[in-house]
């Protein structure tokens, strides 16, 4: 993976599905292959990372991987402030939008100056083409994607891709309608100090870090550069 983390650029490795065949497991068969990964690449690398679900936990420290607490950012209503602009949803099924995708994801700007994946046209696109594929919103005036889960009361704007630089304020702008109470990031959004996000800790699965960052920053990778 190649990260922008506060504006430097940083070369890491990302660990994605760790896994034994039920019929093999119980060996040490997962530890060796730990061991001969961080062996290959800590190296050549800034970091080794990687995702892990709830009933792992106490398998990663054994190889000095540290857990690290992720937080979610979230703006309240009383701090939106709504934009009039058309928002359509993309049908990738249908070769124009499909089109719409494949050119704005070559190449995007980062979405945040705080950690950014770059490059990471392989990994993107896999998220917005499966996992993703009814959470795309089109914003013809920007010519930007939202990747949004929408709820009646809350929006998590998971990515924003973009060939250009963009205004994160005027983004969620177009989500704000009056009716939500909040606005949660999947990232940590680029924004003026005169919003006050709210940081909650991240629920999903638990960042481990190879060696972990030592400054106490708030810390989010973006979903959508998971693997």
């Amino acid at each position: 993976m190649h990260l922008l983390i506060d504006g430097k650029r940083k070369e890491a490795i990302q660990l994605g599905t760790v896994m034994t065949d039920p019929d093999y497991r119980g060996q040490g068969l997962a530890g060796c292959l730990m061991k001969r990964v961080v062996t290959a690449y800590e190296g050549c690398c800034d970091f080794i990372y990687l995702f892990a679900n709830h009933a792992v936990l106490d398998f990663y420290p054994k190889f000095g991987f540290n857990r690290v607490e992720e937080f979610q950012p979230t703006v309240t209503a009383d701090q939106l402030r709504p934009f009039n602009g058309e928002i359509r949803k993309l049908d990738i099924s249908r070769a124009i939008d499909l089109e719409i995708l494949e050119r704005l994801t070559m190449n995007r700007v980062p979405i945040s100056p705080y950690i950014s994946a770059v490059e990471d046209h392989s990994v993107l696109n896999f998220h917005c083409t499966y996992l993703c594929r009814d959470r795309l919103f089109y914003l013809p005036r920007e010519d930007m994607i939202v990747v949004a889960e929408c709820s009646e009361n809350h929006v998590v704007l998971l990515d924003i891709i973009s060939k250009k630089p963009f205004s994160t304020e005027r983004v969620i702008g177009y989500f704000a309608d009056g009716k939500r109470a909040e606005i949660r990031f999947g990232f940590i959004p680029n924004l003026d100090d005169s919003y006050h996000l709210k940081y909650t800790p991240s629920t999903e699965d638990v960042l481990f870090m190879r060696p972990a960052f030592d400054d106490g920053k708030r810390v989010l990778f973006p979903a959508l550069s998971h693997t």
